[in-house]
């Protein structure tokens, strides 16, 4: 009985953990979303959901365990699926790592990547903030260039193609963010 507990906090944590990454991307444009460990989650809750399942006797306890072990199955199936589908989107949709650039004292590093969708969109550079573990930040976005010129001022203000910005206040360049 215990698994099924463990097995629908998985569950639950999973889809919580993802809402809460579709969140912050969107309203503070940091990515801490990692489809491995979003995977690994729901693939375990979806083993301890099928371990858990015989250990029911009643009739809604049946349908509770069938219910999470498929919905866990298909949520795991989802992320691998991304997984798999990640690399080949990547080298199809024209991305390519530039450069890094560090601060003078090696605090904040920020990689440009070049990105041409082709016929169905445009092409040009962004800059991503590197976070703590795999979370990264969108600090600048810019169409329609192929270069980027990289200048430090000081530890925290840096200059992307003549665009200021102090990245220990907040600020971005060509994001949504900026306008507000």
């Amino acid at each position: 009985m215990k698994l099924i507990w463990w097995a629908l906090g998985l569950f639950v944590g999973t889809i919580l953990y993802g809402a809460l990454s579709c969140w912050l991307l969107f309203t503070t444009l940091w990515d801490i979303t990692s489809a491995l460990l979003l995977f690994v989650l729901s693939a375990a809750a979806f083993l301890l959901a099928i371990i858990g399942y015989r250990n029911f006797r009643s009739i809604f306890g049946k349908i509770g365990g069938w219910l999470l072990g498929t919905g866990s199955f298909l949520l795991a199936g989802f992320f691998l699926l991304f997984l798999l589908l990640k690399p080949v989107a990547l080298t199809l949709g024209g991305v390519k790592h530039i450069t890094a650039s560090e601060s003078p004292d090696g605090y904040y590093t920020v990689n440009f990547i070049y990105f041409d969708a082709g016929a169905t969109g445009t092409f040009g550079i962004r800059g991503e903030l590197d976070g703590p573990l795999w979370f990264t930040k969108r600090v600048y976005y810019e169409q329609r260039v192929t270069e980027v010129d990289v200048i430090w001022k000081n530890d925290n203000t840096i200059v992307i193609n003549g665009h200021s910005m102090n990245l220990q206040k907040g600020e971005v360049f060509g994001t949504a963010q900026e306008n507000e």
